[in-house]
Formats: C-alpha cells, sequence, structure tokens
C-alpha cells in the first residue's frame, strides 16, 4: 500500500515532465532549469516516503512554494525576506506539528512562479538559505568528501585538511572555485551566526569541517 503511493506520486512526477517535452517545441535556459528539477523532486519523494516508512513523519515539500530568487536563470540569487514570508506559512506549521519537511534543494522560483535554479552545487545555497529563514542553530552540508580541503583531495594527496574555517576562509574558498562549496552558501548565515559543518555522507561519526566566526586556524 506504502509502495503504491510512492508508485502514483513518481508516475504523476514523470508525466508532467514527458508532457512538457511534448507541450514545448523549442527548449531555452528557462526550459533547462524547470526540467533539470526534476531529480530533487523525484528525491525528495523517495527520501520522504523512505522515513515513513521507518516511522518518521515526514513531507516532501516543492521548494518553488518556499524559496524566493531573482530572474538570473541557472544561477539565481535567493530573496531572503520573501522566502522567510513563504516559509513561515509553509514550513513553520509543519515544524511545529513534529512534521520533518524534505525540502527539495537546488531550485526555487521566481516572484512569477518559474521554476529557476541556483547554480552548480545550489542544494547547499537551499540549505544555509533556509537555516537562515527557520533560525537554525547549525546547518550540516553533506558530501562526499572528508570537508573543505585546499585543494580536491580525490586529486591531489598532499591537499591540506580544515577542521575548522571562519565564514570570510570559507568565503574566500568558495569564490576561489572550491568546488565543496558553493560561493553564496555562506552569505545567509553569517549575519545569525549559524554554524555550517561540511561533512561526509559515507562516513557520518568523522567530525568534518566546521565553518563559523571563530578565531582564524
Amino acid at each position: 500500500k506504502h509502495n503504491k503511493r510512492l508508485e502514483k506520486v513518481l508516475e504523476e512526477l514523470f508525466g508532467r515532465l514527458s508532457i512538457y517535452f511534448v507541450v514545448n517545441s523549442s527548449y531555452s535556459t528557462i526550459d533547462d532549469d524547470y526540467c533539470i528539477s526534476f531529480g530533487e523532486r523525484l528525491s525528495s519523494c523517495l527520501l520522504s516516503a523512505a522515513l515513513r516508512k521507518i516511522d518518521v513523519n515526514a513531507k516532501a515539500i516543492d521548494a518553488s512554494n518556499v524559496i524566493v530568487a531573482n530572474d538570473e536563470f541557472s544561477d539565481a540569487k535567493v530573496l531572503i525576506e520573501e522566502t522567510k514570508i513563504k516559509a513561515k506559512k509553509s514550513l513553520h506549521p509543519l515544524l511545529s506539528l513534529k512534521v520533518i519537511p524534505v525540502v527539495t534543494g537546488f531550485f526555487a522560483a521566481t516572484r512569477d512562479g518559474k521554476v529557476i535554479t541556483l547554480g552548480r552545487g545550489g542544494s547547499d545555497y537551499s540549505a544555509t538559505i533556509l537555516a537562515n529563514v527557520l533560525d537554525a542553530k547549525e546547518v550540516i552540508l553533506w558530501k562526499e568528501v572528508d570537508g573543505v580541503f585546499s585543494g580536491d583531495p580525490k586529486k591531489d594527496k598532499q591537499a591540506r585538511f580544515y577542521p575548522e574555517l571562519t565564514y570570510q576562509e570559507a568565503l574566500s574558498l568558495a569564490q576561489k572555485g572550491a568546488k565543496v562549496l558553493h560561493p553564496e552558501a555562506m552569505i545567509p548565515v553569517v549575519s545569525k551566526e549559524i554554524v555550517v559543518r561540511v561533512k561526509n555522507t559515507f562516513k557520518p561519526d568523522f567530525i568534518g569541517t566546521k565553518i563559523w566566526k571563530g578565531v582564524s586556524i
């Protein structure tokens, strides 16, 4: 019964995507952003279903109903104050009922409702934006590496691991092209001094990198 409900939701999502391709003969950046967003939609449905299967009350939430961004397609910037208003309406009631919202990352919606993506690594940006508007104390960014390094640890064995970084150091690394961090992801957490941890999905017990206002290393 549980899997049948999930199948129905997934079929509906694939159906929407298929119809979109049939109806739209041209293909622009706007179309690209819309279509790419379906990966997150599908995964959020799967994750929320997996949580419910182990008796965790969870609900998949489409970020286009929560996060508002400008109209720079494929590399949008989030509008925090407008997002805060939408989050108060859609996420706060769930949290007050002890329901875990599984929010899609990587994309948002423009003021006029068009789906728009936040650039490479945009799910980090989604996470720190939500941390800001929900007044979180900490946000964890899950990666395939142990944390933040001076270089790509998969290619450079001499890359230095940073157990701690200040916000400014992390922002500087991101702006210089460090792939583990989205260049905008630090901005939403600085004003509220929200701690960011970068951890390895496959080694959850490893401490990872802590990014905060602390003393520079």
